[in-house]
């Protein structure tokens, strides 16, 4: 099965996965900091699940390198792209109430550290639609395998670390205002606090 075969590639890079006993029973939302373009196929390598990511849609019409070849595995063979814009959140709601995993970075694109300030709400919304629990996860040093800007260096190995926490429980009032946001911002800021 490729995802076992993707999670035995980068196995190498993880020097620890903590709290993989907290992830539920499908479906559920993994949402997670975003440091780097090789965390989604970490978080297979650390859950070892197939898992539906909501991207960018531009970053899989690359015609060029290994981004190109990286995101044709990520999305084709892994599960499907779910780009960001109109029907996103219905095709994300939609996919968990058939029982998947939906991955989410809410910081919506790759930044380093933990950005508390851009934060987008459609977590929040995804979760509350399908009734699904959110699973926060905190991934550290993949940056320093492969950061955005430069080229990816397999033999650049590096201590990466993966912390899954305890699932949170979506959020029950209507999603008015700023209360979306302030929830998402929650999420961040238990990332934020696991210990690495």
């Amino acid at each position: 099965m490729i995802v076992v075969r993707l999670a035995k590639l980068l196995t190498p890079y993880l020097a620890s996965v903590l709290g993989r006993e907290n992830l539920p029973k499908p479906p559920f939302i993994l949402a997670a900091n975003h440091i780097s373009p090789l965390d989604p196929g970490l978080l297979f390598a650390a859950t070892q699940l197939p898992i539906h990511f909501l991207a960018a849609g531009h970053l899989f019409k690359r015609r060029w390198g290994f981004m190109r070849l990286y995101n044709e595995l990520i999305v084709r063979h892994l599960g499907q792209s779910i780009p960001t814009g109109p029907g996103s959140i219905a095709e994300c709601t939609r996919q968990l109430v058939a029982g998947g995993i939906i991955g989410i970075f809410p910081e919506g694109d790759i930044y380093p550290g933990l950005r508390r300030d851009e934060i987008h709400t459609g977590l929040a919304i995804i979760a509350q639609q399908a009734n699904v629990p959110i699973v926060p996860v905190r991934i550290e040093g993949s940056d320093l395998v492969w950061k955005f800007t430069e080229t990816f260096t397999p033999w650049r190995l590096h201590a990466v670390r993966v912390t899954i926490g305890v699932p949170i429980s979506p959020h029950r009032q209507p999603l008015k205002g700023d209360v979306g946001k302030l929830f998402v911002t929650d999420v961040m800021q238990t990332i934020a606090s696991f210990k690495v």
